[in-house]
């Protein structure tokens, strides 16, 4: 859907719509034959010119009150119609919003399992961070053993980059000792793929 105006505008562009696809559907084609009958009578029937006339009246005057009940009927059912129309949008774009491009998905599936336990615990805390490091890692309370084997398998796995060249880097932190970081590009799908496979 393109970007969307007010909504009465909106409104009264569908009820107009509405009425036309109602009135140019069946009752401009329902008058014209009206029409056609009454003239061909004239013709063939020896009917009146005032005859004629008052019923072509009618036929117009039939088509006029028709087409305005149908606009005052799709005043009412047209909120309905918008509101379903709306809803469907709100559908297409959660999906897109919320699942992850599934080759993506796919990929990112593959490489969490290659993780082991302590690769696991590290990269979940990785994710609350634009930058880990031991000091981080350590008062998390994780073991040595635990950050050296998890920061080494989460390496191995491509999941967790190691360097200066975070996209969040900040230069005061090279007296900090090495830190890692999670590509941006991968941060917010990885974290969901992970939530669903609590």
């Amino acid at each position: 859907m393109s970007e969307q105006h007010s909504y009465w505008p909106r409104f009264f562009k569908r009820v107009f719509s509405e009425t036309a696809l109602f009135t140019t559907r069946k009752l401009l084609v329902g008058a014209v034959m009206g029409i056609i009958t009454r003239i061909a009578l004239l013709e063939f029937g020896k009917k009146a010119l005032e005859e004629v006339k008052l019923d072509t009246m009618i036929f117009i005057g039939s088509y006029i009150t028709a087409t305005i009940f149908s606009f005052l009927i799709n005043l009412v059912r047209v909120p309905a119609l918008l509101d379903a129309e709306c809803q469907r949008e709100i559908r297409r774009l959660s999906a897109v919003v919320e699942g992850p491009d599934k080759a993506q998905a796919d990929h990112l599936r593959q490489l969490l399992a290659k993780l082991n336990d302590e690769g696991l615990t590290v990269l979940k805390l990785a994710l609350f961070h634009d930058e880990l490091n031991y000091k981080i890692m350590d008062a998390a309370g994780l073991s040595p053993e635990t950050i050296q084997k998890g920061t080494r398998n989460c390496l191995d796995s491509g999941l967790l980059h190691w360097g200066n060249n975070s996209p969040n880097s900040s230069m005061g932190l090279w007296w900090m000792g090495d830190f890692y970081w999670i590509s941006p590009e991968i941060r917010l799908p990885l974290s969901r793929l992970i939530h669903e496979a609590k």
